[in-house]
C-alpha cells in the first residue's frame, strides 16, 4: 500500500468525506484529496503532519506503513503530545518513540468517527484537584466552545493552556480550578488582535497515579 493509499484508507475507516478532510488540512476544496488520494501530487512534510493529524495516525505511518494509530472493534490509537502549539498538536514529532505506551491512549471507534481527537498531557497545578499534573486529558479539535466548556487555549501563539473558558459580552475568562491562580481576563477585542485561539474541547481525564 502507498502512502496515498493509507490517506485513502484512514479516510474511509474515519468516515471522512475529502472536503471535511480538505478542510481540517487548509486546503479548499475536495479535488486536493482527490488527486493526492490518487498520486498525481506530492505531499510534502508540512502537508504529511497535518494529514497524520487529521487522521489521527503518525506521519511515519503514512510514509512506511508502521506504527499506524489502530483501529478495531474495541479501540482507536490516538497520539498523546506533551505541548500544544498554536492550532498545531505536535511537538517533536520525529523525534518521537513510536512504541512507547506513554505517547498513546486509546479511545473507542464510535468517538474517533465523531471528530479528530488528540491526548495531551497535563503540566501544572492549575486545573488541580480535577485535573492534575501529569494526567493525559482526551481532546476533540474544535475551534469553538460552549460557555462553562473546559478547553485548551493557545495565547498569543505560544503552547496552549487547559483551562475552564467563561464567555460573556464583554470577552472570555480563562479560569483554573485551583483558586491560587488568577483567571486571566481577555475582551473580545483582544481575543482577535492577541490572539486568544481555542484549539480543543477538553472531553474526559485520565487519571496517572
Amino acid at each position: 500500500m502507498t502512502i496515498y493509499e493509507r490517506v485513502r484508507d484512514l479516510r474511509i475507516k474515519r468516515g471522512m468525506s475529502q472536503e471535511e478532510l480538505a478542510n481540517l488540512v487548509g486546503l479548499s476544496g475536495r479535488s486536493h484529496i482527490s488527486k493526492i488520494e490518487k498520486g498525481d501530487r506530492d505531499i510534502k512534510q508540512g502537508l504529511l503532519v497535518k494529514l497524520a493529524r487529521a487522521l489521527s495516525t503518525t506521519p511515519e505511518y503514512l510514509l512506511v506503513g508502521e506504527n499506524p494509530g489502530r483501529m478495531s472493534d474495541t479501540s482507536f490509537r490516538i497520539r498523546v503530545y506533551g505541548d500544544v502549539a498554536a492550532g498545531v498538536p505536535i511537538d517533536e514529532i520525529d523525534n518521537m518513540d513510536f512504541d512507547d505506551p506513554d505517547n498513546w491512549e486509546e479511545i473507542p471507534p464510535s468517538m474517533a468517527k465523531s471528530g479528530t481527537y488528540f491526548g495531551l498531557r497535563i503540566k501544572g497545578d492549575s486545573m488541580s484537584p480535577r485535573i492534575c499534573n501529569g494526567d493525559v486529558v482526551i481532546v476533540r479539535q474544535q475551534s469553538t466552545i460552549e460557555n462553562g466548556d473546559i478547553a485548551i487555549v493557545a495565547i498569543n501563539g505560544e503552547k496552549a493552556t487547559c483551562k475552564k473558558v467563561k464567555k460573556t459580552e464583554q470577552g472570555i475568562t480563562l479560569v483554573g480550578l485551583n483558586p491560587a491562580f488568577t483567571p486571566m481576563f481577555f475582551s473580545w477585542q483582544e481575543v482577535a488582535e492577541t490572539p486568544v485561539s481555542i484549539l480543543g474541547k477538553v472531553v474526559e481525564n485520565r487519571a496517572k497515579f
